[in-house]
Parts: structure tokens; C-alpha cells; sequence
């Protein structure tokens, strides 16, 4: 998500409903984050965090609702292997699990990424972070 189409929903007062046109069912992508929760701040036009994220998404799905749609965000994985936040431990995306799982993701999968190490995938399921997403 670029900070442009981000910025273009969050502050902009013309923007409106009737300039959105929702569809009965809406979906938002997520991929390929690479544990860059905090953005790409050294590149113009990718400074995007999970916060401005979940705001968008959020505000998205206000608009959406009122007009009696449906809005849903997937993670379709590669959510480790990339920062040294993700990188820092034994077993990658240890850290950063945690934060992901404020996200309110319909569903979600692993990428290639999270199968470069068995631990892993060990860790996601041992850790909880599988089970958090019931099944999803």
C-alpha cells in the first residue's frame, strides 16, 4: 500500500462513500511485507506502517458497512525474513508475530519466505500465532 492511497482516504475531507464504488464483497490484499511493519521510510511513496494500514482498512470498512458491503483484508504470507526485527532472533518472525496478530486479517497463509526454516513454521504454530487466527 503506497502512503498516497493511503493519505487519500485518511485526509481527505472530499473524499466520500459515493466516490468509493463498493461492490457487495471488497477485498484488500496484503503481501509480501517482508517484516517491514514500520514501512519502507527511506522510499518516497512506500513509508506505509501496519498502523496506517489498519487505519485505512478500518476506515475503509466504516464506509463500506454503511453502505451495507462487505470489506475484507487477506495476508497472503511473507511476513518474515527481511528487517532485523524479523531477523534478529534464532527463530525468525518471532518478534513480530504479536504485532501481525492486531491486524484483522480474514484469512491469512504463509508465503515462501516463512518455509525458508522449519523453525519457523514451528514457531507459528507453537507460539500460537496459527491458532490465534481460528482457522483462517
Amino acid at each position: 500500500v503506497s502512503i498516497e492511497a493511503l493519505a487519500a482516504v485518511q485526509y481527505s475531507s472530499e473524499l466520500n462513500a459515493a466516490k468509493i464504488k463498493f461492490q457487495d464483497i471488497n477485498l484488500i490484499q496484503l503481501t509480501d511485507v517482508h517484516s517491514w511493519l514500520s514501512g519502507h521510510m527511506h522510499e518516497e511513496g512506500n513509508e506505509a506502517t501496519y498502523a496506517d494500514v489498519l487505519a485505512f482498512v478500518e476506515h475503509l470498512q466504516e464506509m463500506a458497512w454503511k453502505d451495507g458491503k462487505d470489506i475484507f483484508l487477506f495476508n497472503t504470507g511473507d511476513i518474515v525474513e527481511g528487517t532485523g526485527l524479523s531477523d534478529a532472533t534464532s527463530v525468525h518472525g518471532s518478534l513480530i508475530t504479536p504485532i501481525i496478530e492486531q491486524m484483522p486479517f480474514a484469512a491469512l497463509t504463509c508465503g515462501n519466505h516463512e518455509l525458508y526454516h522449519n523453525s519457523t513454521i514451528t514457531n507459528l504454530v507453537s507460539s500460537g500465532f496459527v491458532s490465534h487466527w481460528g482457522g483462517k
